[in-house]
């Protein structure tokens, strides 16, 4: 998975989790509920075995309000039928750096920032390809028609 955050202020580290509800109507973003954690494990870090499905570790803001987080994850799916169905949770950006042990959520302090997960609409971005393509390969054919005009006068 990979996510890339702007916006933020607050250069530094922050705990990155998903959480249980896709909702960030209140303006704490309380409204997410906890960590999602399906399997009912002690909060951890990433590559900790147990740990909640939504620990994702920390994320680091730059100066310019930008981060990003790249992880893979054996506990989140995009399978509707899987304990671990992500789509539709909330995603929350912690004030503080998540400590990875602290019990139940790594003492990371408040909700910073929130977003929620949502299938990417890979039908459309393929047909979007398609058309690029297709438009490259006319605009080839059609170049490549014109040297051999020019060629043959």
């Amino acid at each position: 998975m990979r996510a890339d955050v702007s916006g933020p202020s607050g250069a530094g580290v922050h705990g990155f989790h998903v959480h249980e509800i896709g909702d960030c109507s209140a303006a704490d973003f309380t409204s997410t509920g906890g960590h999602f954690n399906p399997t009912e494990a002690p909060h951890a870090g990433p590559d900790s075995d147990p740990r909640h499905a939504g620990d994702l570790g920390n994320l680091e803001i730059e100066d310019d309000g930008t981060g990003s987080l790249e992880l893979d994850s054996t506990m989140l799916s995009l399978d509707p039928a899987a304990p671990g169905y992500v789509v539709g949770r909330g995603v929350i950006l912690h004030e503080g750096e998540d400590d990875l042990e602290s019990q139940p959520t790594g003492a990371a302090g408040g909700r910073l920032a929130c977003g929620v997960v949502e299938m990417a609409d890979v039908e459309g971005l393929v047909d979007e390809i398609g058309e690029t393509v297709d438009a490259v390969e006319g605009s080839t054919e059609d170049a490549a028609d014109e040297v051999e005009e020019a060629a043959g006068s």
